[in-house]
């Protein structure tokens, strides 16, 4: 049987968080965002190894965190490199295996759920690539110079997340392709760029959101604690419907992501930011 190795990157230096640490070392509910992100994959039935791919400054950091916390999975801690592609390229480099099903996360995203993990899993046994994504619930236009150019149709667009996952031999190969190609947006894309396979999609979750700037951390900790509070969620969940929620700052990071999730439990959503007008 294959093992599932997840990779976790957590080698950014979060330029658009502008803070005087990564944000991977910010604490939500009393736990830094990495503590949150590797405790998801510990505890996963279906995770065997994970590694850890982190920014070489903060080395010392990491090892303090994993110390503390005694993880049992972690088996390899990697020093990353400049660009995302090159951090994911070290990840896949150090499994020695000649086949295994590797899951690529993004540290960032402290709420993945453990149905998705399974779910990816189990896509894997069919297909050599998967993706996980979300609906769009939101109408997407493309600009240039300010000028709308074109309304795709929103029934054909998803919003990816992590994992990706693959086969380890498929990405392995991606990679080795793209050497010499700048032309980078994650791994997935690879895939489709080189046109090695189909790459299946598995439903994703609106709360599995990717912490980016400053104002998602408030809002990550309230959820963190909504999360650990005991009540029945069917109750929670019946609330919200045809109720009425307006939301600052709901049109990017975890206010987007609450925007959404209320609109697909019914309720009436309106958003406002300082950037954009709500539509």
């Amino acid at each position: 049987m294959l093992k599932n190795y997840g990779i976790i990157l957590a080698s950014g230096i979060g330029a658009r968080y502008k803070s005087d640490v990564p944000k991977q070392f910010v604490k939500i509910a009393g736990k830094t965002v990495l503590e949150h992100t590797l405790d998801v994959f510990e505890k996963s039935d279906n995770i065997d190894n994970i590694i850890l791919v982190i920014t070489p400054d903060y080395r010392q950091m990491v090892e303090e965190i994993l110390l503390k916390n005694n993880y049992s999975k972690i088996s390899k801690l990697l020093n990353g490199g400049d660009t995302r592609k090159e951090s994911s390229y070290i990840g896949i480099s150090s499994i020695e295996d000649e086949e295994a099903n590797v899951l690529i996360h993004d540290c960032a995203r402290p709420f993945l759920s453990e149905r998705v993990i399974k779910e990816c899993v189990e896509a894997l046994k069919s297909y050599n690539a998967v993706d996980v994504a979300v609906a769009s619930p939101d109408t997407i236009i493309k600009v240039k110079d300010e000028i709308i150019e074109t309304i795709p149709e929103r029934k054909n667009l998803m919003r990816g997340q992590t994992p990706q996952c693959f086969k380890l031999s498929l990405i392995r190969k991606a990679h080795e392709l793209s050497k010499n190609d700048q032309n980078f947006t994650d791994d997935c894309g690879l895939i489709v760029k080189y046109n090695l396979g189909e790459v299946y999609v598995v439903s994703g979750d609106m709360e599995n959101i990717k912490i980016t700037y400053p104002s998602d951390i408030f809002m990550a900790d309230r959820l963190f604690q909504v999360k650990s509070t005991l009540f029945p969620q069917s109750a929670a969940m019946s609330g919200i419907k045809d109720k009425v929620l307006v939301i600052f700052g709901g049109t990017s990071g975890i206010g987007e992501s609450i925007a959404d999730l209320a609109k697909k439990l019914g309720a009436q959503v309106f958003v406002s930011s300082t950037r954009t007008a709500a539509r």
